[in-house]
């Protein structure tokens, strides 16, 4: 059927056919499948987005606003993984305000969580880090996303290719054409009013003082990204099913905890909130994340150069995190973060805030020594081993990067790359024999052997 619409824009709308006016429902409205003929003859598919309500119409507008001012802004060659605004206008059998944009297949949500892609070593990781960093290079030339997520990521089909492109501007800020680098200073209640946020996407900046909320908004929140394909890959790997949404976040909060150094309030989706007490001061904080450190460790030992990177993306100051061009030139081989070039060996690399994996490796051990002293408690046996799995992957780490920087930066492929049939080593420190009593390990895989 033809849509018929008042268009916004045009003296005379696109003449538009849908297929239905209620194709897939939303919460804020329908979504149809349509298709028009262009200026230049060409049959373009489009999503026609109907918004019904206040807060649909509300919506509506702000991203009108938004994707008009990034596409008279930017020259369509600047633009190609943005998604594009054909029309907007008001719908006349129902009166609901409609976007006319660029149709796309799926999102890279949803194609994550089909498994289709495969992320199993650095180079494939870094291929699925430069189509997801593109996008956001580009709308950096001209505002910050503020809600970059996996769901707003869009696969678009383009002369037989699948694009990704980015999407949902609601959240948006325009950046003032004489800075492209400049920052934002939010009232809280200013920005409550108009948006919720992904809080497990969501940098320490937003806990600050001064909420000046930059470009590099989007850069933490691509790194969490990174850290979700890794936790699903992992899951993969170990023959289980991919995380439900509920549990998913929390493991996102967990890791996302470590590198900012603090808990987050975790009842509402919100800017600015206040920030609980930081979790190193904890004595107990190796046990209560070791799930996540261990996701972590994990990404260190399989991707060397994509943990580099993610610690970056995920640095606790905002400054210090590489702009969308500059993880393309990392990428790339052009440039590598500052912090990297100071470090000397692989004790010095910072893996969680401002602790390096040296002193991450000591309070391990320490916490692994007073925990010996009370294995005839069955929650101490099970975390001593999952202590001792951290230690193992931890030396991993530290015996396979190179001592020397440049050596370092060519990212020496870790040698577990190649099929290893050796048995894995034993549980440092201890083993339980086959009647159940402890056995203290003195070998030279005991934990002293972390002190050298």
């Amino acid at each position: 059927m033809k849509l018929r619409y008042i268009s916004h824009n045009r003296s005379s709308p696109l003449e538009i056919w849908i297929s239905s006016e209620d194709d897939f429902p939303g919460p804020l409205g329908m979504t149809s499948i349509g298709f028009f003929v262009d200026n230049d003859a060409l049959v373009k598919c489009a999503a026609v987005n109907f918004f019904k309500g206040y807060e649909g119409r509300r919506i509506m507008a702000k991203t009108r606003n938004i994707m008009e001012q990034i596409q008279a802004r930017l020259p369509r060659s600047q633009r190609q993984r943005i998604i594009e605004l054909y029309d907007t206008g008001n719908a006349l059998r129902f009166n609901e305000e409609i976007l006319i944009m660029e149709l796309s297949i799926e999102t890279f949500h949803d194609r994550l969580y089909k498994r289709i892609d495969s992320y199993k070593n650095d180079q494939e990781m870094q291929n699925i880090i430069r189509q997801l960093t593109q996008p956001i290079m580009e709308l950096h030339q001209v505002a910050i996303h503020m809600k970059i997520t996996p769901s707003n990521y869009m696969y678009v089909s383009v002369n037989d290719e699948q694009i990704l492109k980015i999407k949902n501007f609601e959240s948006a800020k325009i950046i003032g054409s004489g800075d492209k680098n400049e920052s934002y200073l939010f009232e809280i209640d200013a920005v409550d009013s108009f948006t919720s946020f992904n809080s497990e996407y969501m940098g320490p900046e937003n806990y600050a003082e001064k909420k000046e909320i930059s470009t590099k908004f989007d850069i933490w929140s691509l790194g969490m990204i990174i850290i979700e394909i890794h936790i699903d890959q992992l899951r993969f790997a170990e023959g289980k099913n991919s995380l439900n949404e509920a549990n998913r976040r929390v493991y996102l909060r967990e890791i996302g905890y470590l590198y900012q150094g603090f808990e987050r309030n975790q009842t509402l989706d919100s800017i600015g909130l206040n920030k609980n007490e930081e979790i190193f001061n904890n004595s107990a904080w190796i046990k209560q994340y070791h799930k996540a450190i261990s996701i972590v460790l994990q990404l260190w030992r399989n991707f060397p150069k994509t943990a580099h990177l993610v610690t970056n993306l995920l640095h606790n100051l905002r400054e210090l995190r590489l702009t969308a061009r500059g993880i393309l030139d990392f990428l790339d081989g052009l440039c590598f973060p500052e912090e990297i070039k100071q470090t000397k060996n692989a004790k010095e690399l910072r893996i969680f805030k401002t602790m390096d994996i040296g002193e991450f490796k000591r309070q391990l051990t320490k916490k692994m020594r007073a925990n010996r002293l009370n294995l005839w408690r069955t929650e101490n046996r099970e975390m001593m081993s999952k202590y001792s799995q951290m230690r193992n992957t931890l030396k991993e780490i530290i015996n396979r990067f190179c001592e020397g920087v440049e050596k370092c930066l060519d990212f020496c492929l870790p040698i577990a790359n190649e099929q290893d049939e050796s048995p894995p080593p034993a549980a440092g420190g201890y083993q339980i024999g086959e009647d159940g009593l402890i056995i203290l390990d003195d070998s030279e895989e005991s934990l002293e052997d972390l002190d050298k």
